[in-house]
């Protein structure tokens, strides 16, 4: 699979990256895409992450896919955290609670370790194993 994205920053520079390869993932794409957005200066993706919302499996994908590019480094995270990452960078509001049942599978299906009482709780990507796709 080859995938090209191109974009012209505002100084006029115009940016092409080519992803190739057999086991091309929405995440890399979506990680080239937030690298292309920070790289311009843009407060909010030009790509409709609103249009991604239609499935609630699509929703825990773009979740997942925030968690790892905003948090995968190890650091522990709230769900309030993730959903300011969520708001700011995709354009999604997701509600404190539904992001508190997205962030509980994610826990119980060893995706995610976490401490603290229920009013404090937070998470960190589990480093273990590789989970890359949900």
């Amino acid at each position: 699979m080859r995938i090209k994205i191109e974009d012209r920053l505002p100084s006029g520079e115009r940016i092409s990256i080519t992803i190739e390869g057999s086991d091309v993932s929405k995440q890399k794409v979506l990680q080239v895409l937030e690298m292309l957005r920070l790289i311009s200066g843009k407060v909010n993706s030009d790509y409709d992450y609103g249009s991604l919302r239609d499935s609630q499996s699509q929703l825990k994908d773009i979740i997942w896919d925030a968690i790892l590019m905003h948090f995968g480094n190890g650091n522990w995270f709230t769900s309030r955290d993730l959903q300011v990452v969520l708001k700011r960078y995709y354009g999604i509001d997701v509600k404190l609670s539904s992001l508190a049942t997205y962030l509980l599978r994610f826990y119980q299906n060893g995706y995610l370790d976490r401490r603290g009482s229920r009013a404090g709780r937070i998470y960190k990507v589990r480093l273990s194993s590789s989970q890359s796709t949900i």
